[in-house]
């Protein structure tokens, strides 16, 4: 529709009916701009997830390690921070890497429907 659009800009300009196919072309992409949104509300919940992982995972895994019986001393605890940042990349990395990956999925079953 958009490319109807713009080749018959000049017809569509003289006989004033801009409104007309605009209103058209809303209608369409409008599932398109939803679904746009709930993906940008779930990247925002994602980069959420991904920003407090690291400090979920030391919690959880100090809880652990008390609960255990184990001491903490502030040499295991400076340790144990230092490990958790080591994790800390891969761990933000796995959900954009799945995203990624559904993604090249995505273009390849264009592509392989385009050819």
């Amino acid at each position: 529709m958009t490319t109807d659009v713009i080749h018959g800009i000049k017809s569509i300009k003289f006989l004033s009916w801009e409104r007309i196919f605009e209103k058209k072309i809303e209608d369409l992409r409008k599932p398109e701009f939803q679904i746009i949104f709930y993906a940008k509300i779930l990247q925002g919940c994602q980069n959420l997830t991904g920003g407090c992982m690291s400090y979920i995972f030391l919690y959880y895994f100090l809880t652990h390690y008390v609960d255990e019986g184990h001491n903490l001393r502030e040499t295991n605890v400076f340790t144990i921070i230092a490990l958790v940042n080591l994790l800390n990349y891969p761990l933000v990395e796995i959900p954009w890497d799945l995203g990624r990956l559904l993604r090249s999925r995505l273009h390849f079953v264009r592509i392989k429907n385009y050819l």
